[in-house]
């Protein structure tokens, strides 16, 4: 059963999470931003998926969900399922390899496929409430 007040709240955290990655790259907080782009990414995602009645619990599940539900089905393209992969990839190395250094390539990398998916998200779910 859909969840729409869960999915509700989770889109205003990746508009949130939007909004702080592009002020964060303003500021030339390269792995803060790309680690925001992110979490832009997984909570539109999950918005989606909530709104469909599927309860992920972890982010592996929502990255797997959005792919089943969304793009094997054909309502979204199979470039947001590589951005999300994509950035799945960068913040890791942002947040997580000591030895890597976020570069503004990077940052202007993850803030542009996060603002794509989350535009494409909100299509979905407006369409998903005709």
């Amino acid at each position: 059963m859909p969840n729409p007040r869960t999915a509700d709240f989770q889109f205003r955290q990746s508009g949130d999470a939007l909004r702080e990655a592009e002020n964060l790259y303003t500021a030339g907080y390269w792995a803060a931003c790309v680690s925001n782009a992110y979490q832009t990414v997984l909570r539109a995602a999950a918005g989606l998926l909530y709104g469909q009645g599927v309860r992920p619990q972890t982010e592996r599940e929502v990255r797997i969900g959005f792919a089943a539900a969304f793009v094997s089905s054909g309502l979204a393209a199979a470039t947001h399922d590589r951005a999300f992969r994509t950035l799945e990839k960068l913040r890791h190395q942002a947040d997580y390899e000591h030895e890597h250094t976020t570069t503004n390539e990077e940052a202007t990398l993850a803030l542009r496929l996060a603002r794509d998916f989350h535009a494409e998200a909100q299509r979905l779910r407006k369409e998903g409430l005709k």
